[in-house]
């Protein structure tokens, strides 16, 4: 019995391999914490390796599809006290971000924490079900998913 073996063999510059170590790396998970008639997105960013990257946009799924949203923006409606809505077929939510240990901008080995609170979650979305929050960056994206949870009563 005859068994083949394929092996092949990547030949890669200098130049090239330098070039794969400034390409970023971004890595990220998300935990959605609810408390009553509020729910928080919590999503924790770490920069491996690679070039700094800018957060440009955010988008997040909810039971009435993607919304996406302008990172600048939102900071600047934080900074004068407005908050943002989240739609779905079921209604509005309004909602506040809130960034710690960065400013929208990732440097490598640096971590950040970025906290979506909404209020009135069940007006998009459902307990048990998973949701995706896509973060963009100018040169890559990080995705990371989240389930709804039932409220936590005290």
């Amino acid at each position: 019995m005859a068994t083949a073996v394929a092996v092949a063999v990547a030949v890669v510059s200098p130049v090239e391999f330098h070039y794969l170590f400034l390409m970023p790396v971004v890595e990220g998970y998300a935990v959605y914490v609810r408390r009553g008639g509020v729910a928080s997105i919590l999503i924790n960013l770490t920069h491996i390796r690679g070039e700094k990257v800018v957060l440009e946009y955010i988008s997040i799924q909810t039971d009435g599809g993607m919304s996406t949203y302008d990172f600048v923006t939102l900071m600047s409606l934080m900074h004068y006290g407005y908050s943002f809505s989240i739609s779905s077929d079921r209604g509005v939510s309004n909602a506040t971000i809130t960034t710690i240990g960065f400013n929208g901008i990732l440097r490598p080995k640096q971590g950040g924490v970025i906290i979506i609170t909404i209020e009135n979650p069940d007006a998009v979305f459902t307990p048990r079900r998973k949701y995706l929050c896509a973060l963009h960056f100018d040169k890559t994206t990080v995705e990371v998913r989240f389930v709804a949870t039932e409220p936590v009563h005290s």
